[in-house]
């Protein structure tokens, strides 16, 4: 494949340093060589080597410009949302109650360290989850999402609030639900996704927010959907859409 260029540092004082490619097999990187030799040593010692090959540098890459590389496709066990969202018919909907995951996304990291997508910039903040929500919808699927969420919102909750203008873009429908206000609700023990009202698939995650090792589970148990269905209608319905939800 053609290399396909993945963006630059945004905050670049003059715009062509640091910048980001994927040619297909291997991401390519522009950067700031590491010359200094007392640093070049202490580098390499920390690493138990003595030099460099003739072939190969070292080079400096700002943190912030993690959020530009496309999103791992993590092996995970169970089914793959994606496939699922591609076979659905009518409908996906899903049902967030955690206030934090994967806490070592790129993505979160960079974020953390200051850098923001510029909703101005679509190459910049376009992956491929978005290409599988736009082509859901082009057939007609209705995707909505529901975040149960504590409030003050958590650090991973702001970022995943300050991003969401993507998946909207996309054309999800996004509500967020403060969890004071799911008081009385019957709710399912875990994070779940409702395809089509016929399947349901469970997410299972650590207690750090990672997937965990039993990765997902797919159910077509009819007082399972019946319940998920439930539920996540109730939260929709007292759901505050994303335009309108100010984070406390």
């Amino acid at each position: 494949m053609a290399p396909k260029f993945l963006g630059k540092d945004p905050e670049s004082p003059n715009g062509d340093s640091p910048s980001l490619w994927d040619d297909g097999d291997n991401f390519v990187m522009q950067g700031w060589r590491v010359i200094d030799p007392p640093e070049v040593a202490g580098l390499l010692a920390s690493a138990g080597q003595d030099s460099i090959p003739a072939d190969e540098t070292l080079i400096r890459f700002p943190k912030r410009m993690m959020a530009l590389f496309p999103e791992v496709n993590l092996e995970v066990k169970g089914p793959q949302v994606a496939d699922l969202i591609r076979s659905c018919e009518r409908s996906a909907f899903h049902l967030e109650m955690r206030d934090a995951y994967m806490l070592g996304d790129p993505m979160f990291t960079a974020w953390k360290s200051g850098f923001r997508y510029d909703p101005a910039h679509r190459a910049s903040w376009w992956r491929p989850w978005l290409d599988v929500v736009a082509e859901a919808l082009g057939r007609g699927v209705r995707i909505r999402r529901t975040r149960i969420v504590s409030e003050p919102l958590s650090e991973y909750m702001c970022f995943e609030y300050d991003i969401t203008f993507s998946n909207v873009a996309a054309g999800e429908e996004i509500r967020w639900l403060p969890r004071r206000r799911a008081s009385g609700m019957a709710l399912p023990g875990n994070d779940c996704w409702i395809f089509d009202g016929r399947l349901v698939l469970w997410n299972h995650f650590t207690g750090e927010g990672d997937v965990s090792p039993d990765g997902r589970e797919l159910t077509d148990d009819p007082e399972m959907i019946k319940l998920c269905s439930s539920a996540f209608e109730s939260a929709w319905e007292r759901g505050i859409p994303h335009q309108e939800y100010r984070p406390a």
